[in-house]
């Protein structure tokens, strides 16, 4: 690539608004590692530790977000009620589960909870960059 492609990239890129993601973990040792991910694939995030806290910057702000990314386990409430409740609010919001048993994950579940798809954990940054891509893509 020559710096002329480069730069025209840069720029675009730029140019471009950063999606925002609501990031749902209640683990910080999880959640360092996955944020500095997620911000150097390009994205804006707001880390939150608790559920509720999820719902309540949802409810004031329902557009401000792009995509919520949760973990299954969290102590308030589970990723399939932090899903439905967040749908509630906006039900065309696109929703990744982080879980480390996502073969016991129900799909009839998965889909009656408004969850777009599951990451299986541990992922790759190459898997979560697809799955994020698919998500917004089909919203």
């Amino acid at each position: 690539m020559n710096r002329k492609n480069a730069l025209a990239e840069d720029s675009e890129a730029m140019s471009k608004p950063k999606k925002l993601i609501l990031y749902v973990d209640n683990e910080w040792a999880v959640i360092e590692p996955v944020n500095q991910i997620l911000n150097r694939l390009g994205y804006e995030t707001v880390v939150t530790t608790w559920c509720s806290e999820a719902v309540n910057l949802m409810r004031s702000q329902p557009e401000r977000f792009d995509l919520v990314i949760t973990d299954m386990n969290m102590p308030d409430m589970d990723g399939f009620e932090l899903s439905r409740a967040l749908k509630e609010i906006r039900p065309d919001i696109p929703i990744l589960l982080c879980t480390g048993f996502g073969a016991l994950v129900n799909r009839q579940d998965m889909a009656a909870a408004g969850i777009s798809e599951v990451i299986p954990k541990p992922f790759s940054i190459k898997d979560i960059s697809m799955f994020i891509e698919n998500a917004l893509e089909r919203s």
